[in-house]
């Protein structure tokens, strides 16, 4: 199934082992990483995250309602492929995200 728009994303993954830099890199990587989180947000309702953060918090959300975690747009998408090929579409619930810390 194709679609007009083009995909505005782009993903790597890179597995290094963090202690072939130098001897405790790994505690001073997790400072970095404390501290730039810990930086002041230019929207104080939105925290400042490192890589991985986003991930980290929706695998968390997902285990707390019990199932899967679609963005608002995703479903939308995927109803519309439903009509359009006259295909049942899942059950769906929604509610209000809790804040994580």
């Amino acid at each position: 199934m194709g679609t007009a728009q083009k995909a505005d994303l782009g993903q790597c993954y890179i597995a290094v082992d963090p202690e072939c830099f130098a001897d405790g890199f790994s505690n001073r990587l997790q400072q970095f990483l404390d501290e730039t989180r810990n930086l002041e947000s230019i929207d104080s309702s939105l925290p400042v995250r490192c890589a991985g953060d986003f991930s980290k918090s929706h695998m968390l959300l997902t285990e707390k309602v019990g199932g899967l975690v679609y963005h608002k747009s995703q479903i939308e998408y995927l109803q519309n492929i439903s009509k359009e090929h006259e295909i049942p579409f899942f059950e769906v619930s929604n509610f209000k995200a809790p804040k994580f810390e």
